[in-house]
């Protein structure tokens, strides 16, 4: 799951115990219960830096383990 706007901390999270989150620890998260189409601050760095390499990195270690669907 990509985590932008919105945190764990409410109640969000994957129901896979082998699921994996990703996320970036910056100071305007979290601006949004649910995640939105806009940022209020103009910039949705919350998503737009998640790097491609990193997603990637996450989807392989899953395949490796064996336990992809």
């Amino acid at each position: 799951a990509l985590f932008g706007p919105t945190v764990r901390g409410f109640g969000f999270y994957p129901l896979g115990e082998d699921d994996r989150v990703i996320e970036l620890e910056i100071e305007c998260r979290p601006c949004s219960l649910h995640g939105g189409d806009h940022c209020p601050k103009g910039h949705f760095n919350c998503m737009e830096g998640i790097a491609p390499d990193r997603v990637q990195r996450a989807l392989l270690d899953i395949i490796d383990s064996g336990k992809a669907p």
